[in-house]
């Protein structure tokens, strides 16, 4: 069968439109955490996963500092206009993380200790590392 022209779906139609600012916002976010995880393995962190899903949640990075293993979430703003990076992580965010490290500890039978930071990036004040902000 033969499909004209007029009847012809282009499948793009079904996919959501990323915008300009959707884009940059997702890049800025990439690049983030990727200048997070070089900081974090020239301070002799290990990373173990990044992006780590479970359930409805979401961990930027799983590292190993020693043996602790840390859940670290990265906040990047281009600028502290609005507030510094870290203040933008909601008390819903950190519960969810909470939650999902959970489901990290026991689809890896992981019993020592650990640690939640944040890593803010900042195109003004630069990359900088909270530990234990549970």
């Amino acid at each position: 069968m033969e499909l004209s022209k007029s009847s012809y779906i282009h499948p793009s139609i079904f996919l959501p439109k990323i915008t300009r600012m959707t884009f940059s916002k997702v890049a800025i976010g990439k690049e983030a955490e990727l200048k997070a995880t070089h900081f974090l393995q020239q301070k002799g962190y290990v990373l173990l996963a990044s992006n780590y899903r479970y359930g409805k949640g979401e961990i930027d990075l799983i590292m190993k500092d020693g043996e602790v293993l840390v859940f670290v979430e990265v906040k990047a703003r281009k600028n502290d206009c609005y507030g510094y990076p870290e203040q933008w992580v909601s008390r819903k965010k950190m519960d969810m993380i909470y939650q999902t490290a959970e489901g990290y500890m026991l689809q890896h039978g992981w019993v020592g200790r650990i640690r939640f930071d944040i890593l803010a990036v900042s195109g003004e004040s630069g990359c900088y590392h909270l530990q234990d902000i549970s």
